[in-house]
C-alpha cells in the first residue's frame, strides 16, 4: 500500500500544478477529500493522509513554479487546511 499512495501523491500533486483554474483545483481537492473518506473509516488516520500531502505540497519552491502552479498549491493547501479545520471542530464537538 505505501507505493501506491506515493504513487497516488505523485499523480496528485501533477495533477494540482497542471490545474488551469482554481475550480478544477476546488474540485480535486474535492474529489481527494471524498476518496480519503471513502478508504479511511479512523478521522485520525484521514488527518495524517492530509498533513502528508500538505507537506508534498510545501516541498515547493515558489521560485521554481510559473504563476499559476504556485497559485495551484497555495489554494490546494487552503483547501486542506480548512478540512483539517472543519474535522478538528468535528471531533470537538464530539
Amino acid at each position: 500500500m505505501p507505493h501506491t499512495f506515493d504513487a497516488h501523491i505523485t499523480s496528485l500533486v501533477n495533477d494540482i500544478l497542471w490545474a488551469s483554474s482554481q475550480q478544477e483545483i476546488s474540485d480535486l481537492m474535492a474529489a481527494t477529500i471524498i476518496i480519503i473518506e471513502q478508504k479511511e473509516a479512523d478521522q485520525q488516520k484521514r488527518n495524517t493522509i492530509v498533513e502528508r500531502l500538505k507537506e508534498e505540497l510545501s516541498l515547493f519552491n515558489p521560485f521554481n513554479k510559473d504563476a499559476q502552479q504556485w497559485s495551484n498549491i497555495k489554494l490546494a493547501k487552503i483547501l486542506l487546511n480548512r478540512y483539517l479545520q472543519e474535522q478538528s471542530v468535528v471531533i470537538t464537538e464530539e
